[in-house]
């Protein structure tokens, strides 16, 4: 199971799925918060798409759909705090715009974490997604300052007419968190419309930009680079070479 993380195995996220069951499936998916706003304190925010048929036929495709990412609809935002439900220990928060205390809500009230996992399948699952960048789909990500963790995403986008899905057109995504050992933050970068021809999946594209934002950001926040390492060998953005040029 690691190692269908590290390697992004459809397969064997097909094989989880059949084992678990199309209901554990979608509750699990509820519990990350898929399907549901997440309260965030902006205008316009849309559910997503996580629906479960009554046709059985339905429901067993899906079982094999859902894990790879098909059938379903999600937003950025979703997938960053569901990526930070992992960094968190197993608990989900409701994200904000302002750095505000994560467990006031502004107005007096608490905003207690919820429980979705636990700590120990948390911490297995990170784990999974540090060796997805030293070794896996992710290498692009990987950064010497900073012991990053993440997961690509390559996508296919649906059809305008909603029939199924485009050949050529993809959402090529990245999320990383870092320090590995005790998570600072987590970044994500969605690139939508990406081509065969130069270059669709998620970690090609999105993991370099993902890399970059993390490391500058954790210098600012302070966080003490790797041994042997020091800020100030980091380039800032607009003076480096360009991300994501190369192989």
């Amino acid at each position: 199971w690691h190692d269908v993380l590290v390697y992004s195995s459809n397969i064997g996220m097909a094989k989880m799925a059949l084992r678990c069951g199309i209901q554990d499936i979608y509750d699990i998916m509820h519990s990350f918060g898929f399907g549901e706003r997440t309260g965030v304190d902006l205008p316009g925010e849309v559910r997503g798409l996580l629906r479960l048929s009554d046709d059985a036929g339905a429901r067993s495709y899906s079982a094999g759909s859902w894990p790879m990412g098909q059938e379903v609809g999600v937003t950025g935002l979703q997938l960053v705090r569901a990526m930070s439900v992992l960094a968190n220990g197993g608990t989900m928060i409701t994200p904000r715009i302002e750095a505000l205390n994560p467990y006031d809500d502004g107005e007096g009230v608490g905003v207690l974490p919820q429980r979705v996992v636990s700590e120990r399948t948390a911490e297995a699952t990170v784990s999974a997604m540090r060796d997805a960048v030293t070794r896996g789909t992710g290498r692009r990500a990987n950064s010497p300052y900073y012991d990053i963790f993440g997961k690509t995403g390559t996508a296919q986008l649906p059809r305008e007419d909603g029939r199924g899905y485009m050949d050529d057109g993809f959402a090529s995504s990245f999320l990383g968190g870092a320090p590995v050992d005790s998570p600072r933050l987590v970044v994500g970068c969605f690139v939508i419309g990406t081509k065969r021809a130069s270059g669709h999946y998620g970690g090609l594209v999105s993991g370099p930009a993902v890399r970059a934002v993390v490391e500058q950001s954790l210098v600012y926040l302070g966080v003490p680079t790797n041994p042997g390492t020091t800020p100030a060998e980091l380039v800032p953005l607009d003076e480096g070479e360009e991300e994501g040029a190369g192989e």
